[in-house]
């Protein structure tokens, strides 16, 4: 009887052993999953503040490529609308240019029927006194339209020797007058808006 208690009690402590090992086996493994469970979002985390460093420097370099871009464009705009208003400057200044001298060949051919007038009134003589008269108002309202059109004459009378404005067809000895200074009037210069349209013909003292 003692011979069976015993080996009850014998059995009964392996098997409070076996019951405790599988209890720790078992904790051991609820301990295995609780971290794996604790691990698996810290490597998530992990994952995602590495993907977030990779999207900022993504953004970073594509808003630095948008600013380059940016200040490409700004620079060609500047210079496409510089060149605009150059090019508005210049068409500008040369539609003032082809209005103010519209005239000029036109009137290089009226110049020479004003020289023909001008010497049939100095040679006149008093049998057609009446004639004269009336060429001279002629040439008289002619400079006056000439005038309206921005035609003036260029001086000679007391001026020195330009060549910008006179053209000498000779020199001469002449008494009182410095040299270089112009001496005779052989044929009148114009201008239009301070355009030579033709030189004075003139002495020049020597």
């Amino acid at each position: 009887m003692s011979n069976k208690k015993s080996s009850k009690n014998v059995k009964q402590s392996k098997k409070s052993i076996k019951d405790g090992q599988n209890l720790e086996s078992s904790e051991n493994v609820d301990k295995q999953k609780v971290n794996e469970e604790v691990k698996q979002p810290l490597d998530a985390d992990a994952h995602v503040q590495e993907d977030s460093l990779v999207d900022v420097a993504l953004l970073q370099e594509k808003l630095k490529s948008l600013e380059d871009e940016l200040s490409d464009n700004k620079d060609k705009m500047l210079r496409a609308v510089a060149e605009m208003e150059n090019f508005k400057r210049r068409k500008t200044q040369e539609l003032l240019t082809a209005k103010t001298y519209a005239l000029e060949s036109f009137i290089k051919e009226l110049l020479p029927v004003f020289d023909s007038l001008e010497r049939a009134c100095s040679h006149s003589d008093e049998s057609v006194s009446d004639v004269v008269k009336g060429v001279q108002l002629t040439i008289k309202q002619f400079y006056s339209v000439l005038q309206k059109a921005g035609v003036s004459v260029i001086e000679t009378k007391g001026k020195a020797f330009d060549p910008n404005f006179h053209q000498a067809v000779g020199k001469e000895s002449c008494e009182g007058i410095e040299s270089d200074f112009i001496t005779k009037e052989m044929q009148k210069g114009y201008t239009l808006n301070d355009r030579v349209l033709r030189p004075s013909m003139v002495m020049v003292a020597e």
